[in-house]
């Protein structure tokens, strides 16, 4: 490989062999080094893949500011999370990993706790990847010595998720969660439902969400069969395919998502599988269940 551009003495842009530019970090490997140089394999500790969302002035920036201990820390977390979770992440997440956790660390130095108010939303939509931010701080804690606080396993989940997902940042996770907040309580309100979390259908119904917010809108035809099934729903659970349209305008009008009637189709299903599962607040039918909840404002239990 050859120096493409020195950003200092520890951090430097190279080309490789294969055509890519990589950042390469490790002690003294820009020190009196010009562009055209060759790199001194020796010397490389990290190497970083700079892309449209990190490019490679962003990575060395961020380099600036983190410690080698944070990187080495970040990789041994990847690769611990990976085996014991059975995923394999890509490199890019190391770096955001490790900037958390430099800054974290610095917070707990000075006993300051960060406030997270997406809390439950993590919690309840990623539950897989709030595991795997547990079990980072149980990391940290094993390598270094130092507690964080359990909430700091919530923006370690959103970057698992965000290298699951493929999204360019935890700004859309975010908003993904936030969406599917929204999206539950909606439910709640329009069909008074007492939901948990730890019900399977729930859980269906979110994993739903979840991969409906991967599509980014859905899908974009209308398989006959399930704009079939769509009508036939209209008679006899029509409070769930009322509940299924909301759902979709709350979607396109909030969050500028695509829903096609097949999706509204998938949408009822599962809002109709919650409520014959006994979700419904009160005895009487999926009818008299949303004019309880309604009437009940707050006084159903929100997942």
């Amino acid at each position: 490989m050859k120096v493409a551009k020195v950003f200092n003495n520890n951090v430097v842009l190279a080309d490789a062999p294969d055509g890519r530019s990589l950042v390469l970090m490790g002690c003294g490997i820009g020190f009196q080094v010009r562009p055209g140089d060759r790199v001194d394999p020796a010397r490389v500790q990290q190497t970083f893949a700079p892309s449209a969302d990190n490019t490679a002035a962003r990575i060395a920036a961020y380099l600036e500011q983190i410690g080698s201990r944070e990187l080495d820390l970040a990789a041994d977390i990847v690769e611990i999370v990976g085996e014991e979770f059975g995923e394999s992440f890509p490199s890019s997440v190391v770096l955001p990993l490790a900037d958390h956790i430099s800054v974290a660390m610095a917070r707990a130095k000075k006993q300051i706790v960060a406030d997270y108010p997406i809390r439950w939303e993590v919690e309840a939509l990623y539950p897989r990847e709030a595991a795997m931010g547990r079990k980072a701080l149980t990391v940290v804690k094993d390598k270094t010595g130092v507690e964080l606080p359990d909430l700091e396993a919530l923006p370690l989940a959103l970057h698992f998720a965000n290298a699951e997902s493929g999204a360019p940042g935890a700004e859309k996770t975010r908003e993904t969660a936030d969406a599917l907040q929204s999206v539950l309580e909606l439910v709640r309100q329009e069909l008074g439902l007492t939901l948990s979390t730890q019900d399977l259908d729930v859980a269906r119904f979110i994993t739903h969400l979840r991969y409906l917010a991967l599509r980014q809108g859905g899908v974009d035809n209308d398989p006959e069969d399930l704009v079939e099934i769509l009508h036939s729903f209209e008679g006899a659970h029509e409070a769930e395919v009322a509940t299924a349209r909301r759902v979709a305008a709350h979607l396109r009008e909030r969050y500028g998502w695509r829903i096609a009637a097949s999706e509204i189709a998938y949408l009822t299903l599962h809002i109709a599988r919650l409520a014959a599962g006994g979700c419904v607040a009160g005895a009487g039918a999926a009818g008299a269940g949303a004019a309880s909840g309604r009437e009940a404002g707050a006084g159903g239990v929100g997942v």
